[in-house]
């Protein structure tokens, strides 16, 4: 009877330690055969008749058959309850995007939070949530995890730059499970890219951008979760649109949705102060539109208003996040750029010039500007003697013939 059980025993050891043998040979080959293998079970489902098949050529016993009959049993059971797994991980997500909605309002960092509870469900590497600029067709991110989203950011669309700007204009979602060599603008390697439209009532609202380096990271399943989560996050999109609308009424032009003066003149001081604290450059462009009287005489003001909020959105797409573009008065326009030299702002500015000259007006009417730029601290160290220098140097801008760039230490310089 012991030796019976001994040898029972024995040959459930060597089954035991031959089913781990061959399962592990038969997981190698499956990575090696099929490369979505480590993509999930479902993948090895479809397979199921191979790794019958060659687990019986490799056991080959009837300890073998019932290995094989465990094993495919159990693969099968992993299978059935892989979509039980995925929707009990999207309900917990979404209840918890769901408790974070109702304290939105009160919760500065809102955003990155329901992007982490976004990457429990889908695992990206890289997520961002852009809200669109409707005064300017712009879209801007507002939370980031990890690093910035977007492909193709040297194209530009009717919104703005990269792949997020045709999503927000078209307002498809887009799907790319496997770019071919992977592509790194100066941001994260991306491999595998989805970018969902968030839109309420017809009305882009913004863009929900995720990535991951490793090909066919993403299937059907996220983008359905990422259209969901899109709409769970715009209603606090639209809230911050709303707060974003009320705040702009009291600092910008109502005509040209740029800053006021008043909103300049604070912001002037203070960049000032700030530049002297951190020993840093700041420069300021005053713009005016040329011979623009006459061109309210010829086709009207209706038409000049329309020309005025056109120069603002061209100013606002040239200018970079960091500066501050206002309506001084009439067809004049401030630039303020902090941490810009007096060089850098004259390159900037003659950039601006040859874009307003080149853009093409309504009934393709023809818009020039003049520029005048002075630079702290080598031309002034206070508020009004800068925009002082600055108006000098467009006065002798528009004095020399319009349609160009006057940098205020030229003139010092003769």
């Amino acid at each position: 009877m012991r030796g019976l059980l001994s040898k029972t025993v024995h040959e459930t050891w060597v089954a035991t330690l031959l089913f781990g043998c061959g399962l592990f040979a038969v997981m190698a080959l499956l990575t090696y055969v099929v490369p979505q293998f480590h993509e999930g079970m479902s993948e090895l489902f479809e397979h199921l008749p191979f790794v019958k098949t060659l687990l019986a050529a490799m056991l080959g016993t009837e300890v073998g058959d019932e290995i094989n009959a465990r094993t495919m049993q159990a693969l099968e059971q992993s299978v059935d309850d892989a979509p039980e797994q995925r929707e009990a991980k999207e309900i917990d997500a979404l209840i918890a995007i769901t408790n974070a909605v109702g304290s939105s309002g009160s919760d500065p960092d809102f955003f990155l939070k329901v992007m982490e509870h976004l990457k429990n469900t889908v695992a990206y590497a890289d997520g961002t949530i852009f809200l669109h600029d409707a005064e300017v067709e712009r879209l801007e991110p507002i939370a980031t995890v990890g690093k910035q989203v977007d492909l193709i950011g040297s194209v530009e669309f009717d919104m703005g730059l990269g792949l997020s700007a045709w999503v927000a204009k078209k307002k498809k979602p887009i799907l790319i499970s496997e770019l071919a060599r992977g592509i790194k603008d100066d941001g994260p390697l991306i491999s595998s890219f989805l970018s969902v439209p968030v839109v309420v009532r017809g009305e882009m609202i913004g863009v929900v951008n995720v990535s991951h380096p490793s090909p066919r990271a993403f299937n059907e399943d996220d983008l359905r979760f990422v259209r969901l989560f899109a709409q769970a996050v715009s209603a606090p999109l639209v809230s911050l649109v709303s707060r974003r609308e009320r705040e702009r009424r009291s600092v910008c032009d109502r005509l040209t949705g740029v800053y006021n003066r008043g909103h300049f003149q604070e912001r002037l001081r203070g960049e000032l102060d700030h530049a002297r604290r951190l020993y840093q450059p700041l420069s300021l462009l005053f713009v005016d539109v040329d011979n623009f009287a006459a061109f309210n005489d010829r086709f009207g003001n209706a038409a000049g208003d329309k020309a005025l909020v056109e120069i603002s959105k061209v100013l606002q797409r040239w200018s970079r996040s960091t500066d501050i573009v206002s309506r001084y008065g009439g067809e004049e326009f401030v630039i303020l750029m902090p941490r810009t030299s007096r060089e850098e702002a004259s390159k900037a500015a003659e950039r601006l010039r040859k874009q307003i000259e080149t853009h093409s007006f309504p009934q393709k009417r023809r818009v020039t500007i003049s520029l005048g730029a002075a630079a702290y601290p080598e031309d002034a160290d206070n508020d009004v003697d800068l925009v002082a220098k600055a108006e000098q140097a467009l006065y002798m801008a528009k004095k020399a013939g319009r349609n160009r760039t006057v940098n205020f230490h030229a003139l010092a310089v003769h």
